[in-house]
């Protein structure tokens, strides 16, 4: 299991907080009390077939990062290739398996940051190198892996715009960064997602898993 960063408890919060209003008792039954690794022994299967929506709220906002990215390739590619080939593009990343596995049956999020990471490079490539910087600290806020990117996106900006505006995009970034943390120091919740999936992989380990 990885750490879950913060971003995307505020991409989930909507669609779960629409299952908790027209499924209290759905969503009572993932109490944060609930020792998943325990659960996973007893009747965690029961509880995912009847929470069915609850599932669904969780996965929602990477199946509609997926859809985006599938729309914004057969968008970008049709002005470079015929129609046909560019929907036939976009169908190739929209219908792989892997992505559909990835996403819709495992219930990871990297296809949001994946479409984060894609949103920078076109937006810096196009010159809007602030907006291009907020976009990249939305994925790394969303999936660490998003670094592995760093340092393509900071050769973008310091090879192609000045010295002036590159302070600029990395005030926005940070900005960006601090304004998504500010609720959980606020509350003081900062480090107990990362705390409780350092518990998860401790456990994980010790029982051979």
């Amino acid at each position: 299991m990885v750490a879950i960063l913060p971003l995307i408890f505020y991409l989930r919060y909507i669609p779960v907080a629409l299952y908790r209003v027209f499924s209290p008792a759905g969503f009572d039954s993932w109490s944060e009390n609930l020792n998943y690794v325990e659960l996973a022994q007893t009747d965690l299967m029961p509880r995912l077939l009847t929470t069915r929506g609850f599932t669904v709220a969780l996965k929602l906002p990477a199946i509609l990062a997926d859809a985006a990215i599938t729309f914004g390739l057969a968008l970008l590619l049709r002005t470079r290739m015929k129609p046909q080939a560019a929907l036939a593009a976009a169908a190739g990343y929209g219908l792989n398996p892997g992505i559909v596995f990835d996403t819709a049956f495992w219930g990871q999020h990297d296809a949001i940051a994946a479409g984060l990471v894609c949103l920078s490079l076109l937006v810096i490539l196009r010159r809007h190198l602030e907006i291009g910087w907020a976009a990249y600290a939305l994925a790394g806020l969303t999936k660490p892996q998003a670094v592995a990117f760093a340092p393509l996106i900071l050769m973008l900006g310091f090879v192609h715009f000045p010295l002036r505006r590159i302070m600029q995009a990395a005030a926005v970034a940070f900005s960006v960064v601090f304004l998504v943390f500010m609720p959980f120091i606020i509350h003081g919740t900062l480090v107990q997602p990362l705390a409780a999936n350092r518990s998860s992989r401790a456990t994980r380990t010790t029982s051979g898993g």
